[in-house]
């Protein structure tokens, strides 16, 4: 018949009747089509989106990569090159005890996208782990299972953190395990 493709027995669905002429489109591919993707295509679109997306992945490769191409010890002092303004040698200059201000920053910005990762890992396997024995066990286990997390949710995650550093002494690992 008359039909142009518009309808159910036309086969393009009404998705192709809802977009104007010549408009961008994205390719239906399956699995493409949930609100992760809806939102990138929409950040796309937006130049200063894409350019704090570009910074954003920038400073995590610089976390990631960074500290193989540095050439000074973040650690290192050196009291004859202390308080250095910004140049050649040292890009971002020198602190009070002469330490490379550019390695401090990237050697903290690769501790903490680090420690950020373990800690995500750690909560994930866990939650994951109490969440499967609640909804398996049922009954009084996730009662139980609740009441712990109902307590956790309760206490200002601050003053928890404060009273794990207090408890067991300032480390890296205490802050993984305030975190």
């Amino acid at each position: 018949g008359g039909n142009s493709g518009g309808g159910p027995q036309g086969g393009s669905g009404a998705a192709s009747a809802a977009v104007a002429p010549g408009a961008p489109t994205l390719p239906l591919v399956a699995g493409r089509a949930g609100p992760r993707w809806r939102t990138l295509h929409r950040l796309s679109r937006h130049r200063s989106g894409m350019l704090g997306l570009a910074g954003l992945v920038m400073i995590a490769l610089v976390a990631l990569a960074g500290p193989r191409f540095l050439r000074y010890d973040p650690t290192a002092v050196d009291v004859l090159q202390k308080l250095q303004p910004p140049s050649a040698a040292h890009w971002l200059g020198t602190d009070y005890l002469g330490r490379d201000l550019l390695s401090r920053t990237v050697d903290g910005a690769h501790r903490s996208l680090g420690t950020a990762v373990i800690v995500g890992g750690v909560v994930m396997v866990i939650s994951v782990g109490f969440g499967a024995l609640a909804g398996v066990a049922g009954g009084s286990a996730d009662a139980a299972i609740m009441r712990v997390v109902d307590v956790l949710l309760g206490l200002p995650g601050l003053v928890l953190a404060l009273a794990l550093v207090g408890t067991l002494g300032p480390s890296l690992g205490t802050l993984m395990l305030a975190l």
